[in-house]
């Protein structure tokens, strides 16, 4: 639902910059705006369950008359992997027609999906939205100014182990990590906090 509240705004706005000139010499030919997805489409990562709510999202956007442009969504498949990412979004802003304008990414899926497109996105000047990229890291806005997400930090489940383990009157746990870049800052905030809080790893 937040999607479908925010996005005709900000479709609004990048119409009026992108195409407010030929708006007030009198053409009324609608240009077309495109929405680039990057969703995981199989496998253990499957984020088809998200397509439902944009296409909901885009017809009712579509139904709309008196917006002044027509989209377009081009969807590849992220696999929830860096390479796959990188290569889906670089197709999509490259392959385009003269009045296509690439406005907006939805995705990717997953914060390793997400990060290296959040990286470069801003090259392009596209707003990119991940509506389940949780790693601590693109909370950064410094290094991705134009990412936002509609999930909260997984830095925030620190707080909550640590109350877990009070709670129970717990003194020490066990960590079980992988060496990816989402589980290396959670893990390391985590063993900060357990020191603070007098608690053993």
């Amino acid at each position: 639902m937040l999607l479908i509240s925010v996005s005709p705004s900000i479709f609004l706005i990048f119409n009026l910059l992108l195409t407010g000139t030929k708006y007030a010499s009198g053409e009324t030919e609608k240009d077309v705006l495109r929405i680039g997805l990057l969703f995981s489409r199989e496998g253990v990562f499957d984020f088809t369950g998200f397509i439902p709510a944009i296409e909901l999202a885009d017809e009712t956007i579509a139904n709309d008359s008196s917006l002044p442009f027509k989209f377009e969504m081009v969807m590849n498949d992220s696999m929830c992997q860096a390479p796959a990412s990188i290569r889906g979004f670089i197709d999509q802003v490259t392959t385009r027609d003269a009045n296509n304008y690439n406005v907006m990414l939805i995705g990717a899926d997953c914060s390793v999906a997400t990060e290296p497109v959040a990286e470069i996105e801003s090259n392009w000047n596209l707003v990119q939205i991940s509506p389940a990229s949780s790693s601590p890291h693109l909370s950064s806005v410094k290094s991705f100014p134009q990412f936002l997400r509609t999930v909260s930090s997984d830095a925030e489940i620190v707080i909550g182990i640590i109350e877990v383990m009070k709670m129970f009157h717990w003194t020490r746990i066990a960590l079980i990590t992988q060496s990816e870049n989402i589980f290396t800052f959670i893990s390391t905030d985590l063993k900060q906090a357990l020191v603070a809080a007098n608690l053993q790893l």
